[in-house]
Parts: structure tokens; C-alpha cells; sequence
């Protein structure tokens, strides 16, 4: 019984990662209609995700310069991560109507005529944020709940530090150098760039002038099949170059198609051509999101010292080049119609 609580702890816990950015990427169609950003609003949420990942950042600078003191604080600054996030999901159901103005920048009023039929929400922005930041909640409980299985199961009971695993020494496996590595690393910025930055912008102007229940549809399979795709390595797995192109390659038709449907100033008059757009939205998503999974056991297996940091650099590096590119189009140079 006790494994099950810890292990449904861990995942509880868990949970919090990207709850408050998955929340508010399923609410974008209803707050395209009332932020001042309008239909842009996503372009602005991935450059300001990309931002907020500087605090992992600096975290792994002072745990590399001052592991001690990061030893010492990591619970509480852990606890204080949750409480921020809790606070911040409260403070959003206040605060997304109002009007603010940013370097002297006036903002617009809404404008939804192009739009075929605007429904009515059946969970309002306000209730779905407070049972998000409920979950939160349950997070910082399932954390208390894990700090407390270590202290006791260790017998110690002074304040729980996670300590850290003893390594053994065994041969390794030969290290990944050259032409593979350049390869998975490549192929892990293309895949960070599409799936965390390009297609979540791409998606709200491809959707855009099919009404906001195909867009709510098409973005929350987008989100869902996320996880789910995750769990085809188990099942089949990747591990040659070419399988792992041709992945990448199955993974763009989809987009491409996302992306073609996003610069179109008419709407497509083909018969359910929502329904297709919502498909290439998850598959898009999905197949993304399998050729992400892929590519990190790959480069974990490798046993290169630096593998998996390097793997997390290279997506993360492509999230942030293009949540800039896509917000320069989108704002900037409004290549899109619908921004």
C-alpha cells in the first residue's frame, strides 16, 4: 500500500511540471477572444515560456558552482516553485481582462467578425483556473508527502535532504561522437522548435477562420496526444538514423499542412476540413512528440557523460529560436492574415 501512495505521489507531484502551461494553452481559444493580444496571444506565450526557462537555467549554474548550497535549500526552493505557480494560476482569473500598456503601446479592442460562430464556454476561464490551481495544491501536498517518506524511511528524522545516489563503476558503452551525435542533436533542436514553439502559433491562425470550437478541439488534442505518443518507444523502438528521419519527416506532413491552412487569407471549402485540421493537430503534436522521447533514450543509452543535458540544450535552444522567429512573424512582420 505504501508503494502505491508513493508512487501515486510522485505523479501528483509530477503533474505540477506543466500543468499551468498546458492549462493555459487549452484556454487560448477563449482568450483569443477577450486578451488584447487577440489571435496572437499564443505567439506571445511561447516567447514568454521561452523566457521563464531561464530559472532552470540558473539552477543548474548554482548547481554545478555551489551544489552544497543547492543541496542544502533544493526542497524549499522546490516548495516555493509550487506556491509561485498555485499563486499565479489564482491571480490569472483577476487579471486576463484587463488592459495594460507596455512600452507606450495601446492596446486593441477585439475584433471576431471574421469568425463564423463564437460558442459559449461551458467552464469559464475563471472556474477551469481554480480547479488548475486546486491541482497545484495537491502537488505541494504530494511533495510534503514524498519529503516525508524519505526522512522516515531513512530513519532519519532531522529536515529530509534527497541524497544522492552512489555511482558504481562499469564499462561503459562506446561514446557517441561525430556524425550521430550532430545527427540526434540536429533532429532534437528541429524537433524542440516545432512541437514547443512553431506549431502551437501555427495552429491558432490555421484555425482561426473554422470558429472557436474547432480550434478549442484541434489545441487540446494537441496537448493530449503529447503524452500519449510518448508511450510508443516502449512499443516500438528507435534507434538508426533513418528510422529516426523518417520519423521527423512523417511528423512534418501534418505541420506543413497546419502551416499552409495558417497563411490562407479564405477559408478552405473542402467537406470536413475541421475534422482533418483537428487530426493533423494531434498527429502533428504526437508524432513530435515520439521523435522527442526517441531521440533522448537514444542519447541516454549512449552513456556520453553529457548526453542527456546536451539533448535537453538542443531542444530547448530550438524552442527559444522559435518562439523569437514565430513571434517576428506574427507581430512584426504579420505574415499571417489572421495577426
Amino acid at each position: 500500500m505504501s508503494q502505491i501512495l508513493l508512487h501515486g505521489a510522485v505523479l501528483i507531484f509530477a503533474m505540477s511540471s506543466w500543468l499551468s502551461i498546458n492549462a493555459f494553452f487549452t484556454q487560448l481559444p477563449i482568450l483569443a477572444n477577450v486578451v488584447p493580444e487577440s489571435w496572437n496571444i499564443a505567439s506571445y506565450l511561447v516567447l514568454i515560456i521561452q523566457i521563464s526557462c531561464i530559472i532552470p537555467f540558473l539552477y543548474g549554474v548554482m548547481k554545478h558552482r555551489l551544489p552544497k548550497f543547492v543541496k542544502a535549500y533544493e526542497n524549499y526552493f522546490i516548495l516555493v516553485m509550487l506556491v509561485l505557480t498555485c499563486v499565479g494560476l489564482f491571480l490569472s482569473t483577476f487579471a486576463f481582462k484587463d488592459r495594460w500598456h507596455v512600452f507606450g503601446a495601446e492596446t486593441i479592442n477585439n475584433v471576431t467578425g471574421h469568425i463564423d460562430f463564437i460558442i459559449d464556454a461551458r467552464l469559464s476561464f475563471e472556474h477551469f483556473m481554480y480547479i488548475v490551481a486546486s491541482c497545484g495544491i495537491l502537488s505541494i501536498f504530494a511533495f510534503f508527502y514524498l519529503i516525508h517518506w524519505v526522512r522516515y524511511n531513512s530513519g532519519d528524522h532531522t529536515p529530509a535532504q534527497f541524497e544522492a545516489v552512489e555511482t558504481v563503476d562499469v564499462e561503459k558503452k562506446p561514446v557517441l561522437f561525430g556524425t550521430r551525435m550532430a545527427w540526434l542533436l540536429t533532429l532534437s533542436f528541429c524537433v524542440g522548435a516545432l512541437q514547443n514553439s512553431v506549431v502551437p502559433v501555427l495552429l491558432q491562425y490555421a484555425a482561426q477562420a473554422y470558429g472557436q470550437e474547432t480550434y478549442h478541439l484541434a489545441n487540446t488534442l494537441f496537448v493530449m496526444t503529447n503524452p500519449l505518443f510518448c508511450l510508443l518507444q516502449l512499443f516500438i523502438l528507435i534507434e538508426k538514423i533513418r528510422y529516426f528521419v523518417i520519423l521527423f519527416v512523417g511528423s512534418m506532413l501534418p505541420t506543413i499542412f497546419i502551416a499552409v491552412l495558417s497563411c490562407l487569407t479564405t477559408k478552405v471549402q473542402w467537406a470536413g476540413i475541421e475534422a482533418i485540421l483537428c487530426i493533423c493537430a494531434g498527429l502533428s503534436a504526437g508524432l513530435l512528440s515520439w521523435s522527442k522521447t526517441a531521440l533522448a533514450q537514444s542519447l541516454r543509452a549512449s552513456e556520453h557523460p553529457r548526453a542527456l543535458f546536451w539533448c535537453g540544450a538542443a531542444i530547448q535552444t530550438g524552442s527559444c529560436v522559435g518562439a523569437l522567429v514565430m513571434f517576428c512573424m506574427a507581430n512584426l512582420l504579420h505574415l499571417f492574415p489572421g495577426s
